[in-house]
């Protein structure tokens, strides 16, 4: 037997809604995007996502499946 699908609006929760370690479909804000470079001198971005309630930052390493559609889109 498969899986019963939620509907979309069970699915997203809020940025503010969001607690450490659980993952979730939300509707942010993309607030600022940085290119910055380690202590190494690797590159990397850091990215903020905000809602009415909360920002969240977070790096982007530059090996990393996302770094690419980083550097491409701003």
């Amino acid at each position: 037997m498969g899986q019963k699908s939620l509907p979309i609006a069970e699915c997203i929760v809020t940025l503010c809604e969001l607690t450490d370690g659980q993952e979730g479909e939300f509707f942010a804000l993309l607030s600022e995007k940085q290119e910055l470079k380690t202590r190494d001198g690797k590159p990397y971005h850091r990215v903020t996502f905000r809602d009415s309630k909360r920002d969240v930052s977070f790096p982007i390493w530059y090996d990393s499946p996302l770094a690419e559609i980083c550097r491409i889109h701003w």
